[in-house]
């Protein structure tokens, strides 16, 4: 667990997804409310879920396309994880600050 600093899994919470009870739970173990969290997810439940906890969502579409529903409950959809590093993180020193096409990302 040195990545992170906590680690909830369905069998932390008596509900899963599509219920917000994952990301409450790890928002308290973080000290933070869920207002104050950003969620990355890839499926609807979990959109469904990160947004009904009140976290902003980035949705990362993997097997399903985006839909109407996922474009409300999320402030952004990203084509890929490598699109919403430079939302969150600085800039790796070996990397050029001009936009690429692996930087696009679908606003919502």
């Amino acid at each position: 667990m040195n990545r992170f600093d906590a680690v909830v899994t369905r069998d932390d919470v008596a509900r899963g997804k599509p219920h917000p009870d994952l990301f409450l739970q790890a928002a308290q173990r973080l000290g933070m409310r869920a207002g104050h969290c950003l969620a990355l997810e890839d499926s609807y439940n979990g959109v469904r879920a990160a947004h009904a906890a009140g976290a902003t969502v980035i949705m990362v579409p993997d097997l399903l396309p985006p839909t109407n529903e996922m474009r409300e409950r999320c402030a952004l959809i990203a084509t890929d994880l490598h699109a919403v590093r430079p939302l969150i993180l600085p800039p790796l020193p070996w990397t050029s600050t001009a936009p690429t096409s692996a930087g696009k990302a679908e606003a919502a």
